[in-house]
C-alpha cells in the first residue's frame, strides 16, 4: 500500500511538469533529479521514452509519451540487489537504431541458429557436418 501511494505521489509530481511539445531526454532526466532522483537512465525510443530513476533504494519506471510526456505506464519496486544504482544521469538515443531495424526488435536474425553460409566461402568443408577446423582435407 505504502508503495502504491508512494508512486502515485511520484507521478503526479512528475506529469505535473511534463506539459510541453516534444520532450527530450535531457529535459526528462531533469524532471526526476529535480525530485530526488539519483540516478536516472532515458531510453528515447520511437514515439515513447522508457525512464528508470533510482532513490533511497526505491526503483521507478516510467514510460512517457514523448511528444506530451504524459505517462503512460508506471511502476515503482525496490531497487535489485547488484542492480547499479550509483549516481548519474544517463541517456540514450534509440530511435535512429529503430530506424535502421525498421522498427522491429528482430535485428535481422531469424530462427534459433545462427546462419553459416558466410563461412562457406572460405573452405570447402560443409559447417554443418560436425566437424571442426578450416575444411582443408578430403570430404570423406
Amino acid at each position: 500500500m505504502k508503495i502504491k501511494l508512494l508512486t502515485a505521489a511520484a507521478l503526479l509530481m512528475i506529469s505535473t511538469g511534463l506539459a510541453q511539445a516534444a520532450w527530450t531526454g535531457e529535459q526528462l532526466a531533469k524532471t526526476y533529479t529535480d525530485k530526488g532522483y539519483t540516478r536516472v537512465e532515458v531510453k528515447l525510443m520511437a514515439g515513447v521514452a522508457k525512464v528508470e530513476a533510482f532513490k533511497a533504494g526505491a526503483k521507478l519506471e516510467v514510460i512517457h509519451d514523448i511528444e506530451t510526456g504524459s505517462v503512460l505506464k508506471s511502476e515503482q519496486s525496490v531497487a535489485r540487489v547488484g542492480e547499479n544504482t550509483s549516481p548519474g544521469v544517463f541517456v540514450r538515443d534509440r530511435r535512429a537504431e529503430d530506424g535502421r531495424r525498421g522498427g522491429d526488435d528482430d535485428s535481422g536474425r531469424h530462427g534459433r541458429g545462427s546462419d553459416d553460409d558466410s563461412d562457406d566461402s572460405y573452405d570447402d568443408s560443409d559447417d554443418d557436418s560436425g566437424r571442426h577446423g578450416r575444411g582443408r582435407g578430403s570430404d570423406d
